[in-house]
């Protein structure tokens, strides 16, 4: 119990950017979109032998942001892309953010991804227990845009 206890302490007191009141420079262009909605992507491997879709991952994730109110399937300039792979034993989902960036030595403006997080680890046969941790990194990325995003959030 003692080692959980300095553990949590250690985590805490050296805990990065995404546990900061104000989010940082990094966290503002990674995430700042006025609070905007955004479309969803998702690709799958639709041959893994687990019985995991994409429809299902689709529903799983467009869930999540519809809760917070920040999906919608008309948005041109930002996505959420959630790529999901089985392959043996082993699974990974990834969550990318992209939005509309603009080059000044360019002149050109594109859309690019700015967040990103990846979750890996085994799925004992089960898609459900892969479908619990799309909907886990989804909320990660509810969080941290959440967070970002306070100011113009409160207005909506």
């Amino acid at each position: 119990m003692r080692a959980a206890i300095i553990l949590a302490a250690i985590l805490f007191a050296t805990a990065g950017p995404g546990f900061a009141a104000e989010p940082s420079a990094h966290d503002r262009f990674a995430l700042w979109n006025e609070c905007a909605p955004t479309r969803l992507i998702v690709v799958t491997d639709e041959d893994n032998k687990i019985g995991l879709t994409e429809r299902a991952v689709a529903t799983t994730a467009r869930s999540r942001l519809r809760a917070a109110r920040l999906y919608s399937p008309n948005v041109s300039d930002t996505a959420l892309a959630v790529f999901v792979g089985a392959v043996g034993v082993a699974f990974r989902a990834r969550v990318d953010f992209y939005k509309r960036l603009y080059d000044a030595k360019s002149g050109r403006s594109e859309t690019a991804g700015t967040w990103n997080r990846i979750w890996m680890g085994q799925h004992g046969g089960d898609s459900a227990h892969i479908l619990g941790k799309v909907a886990l990194v989804v909320d990660i990325f509810i969080d941290e845009y959440l967070r970002v995003n306070e100011s113009a959030c409160a207005k909506r």
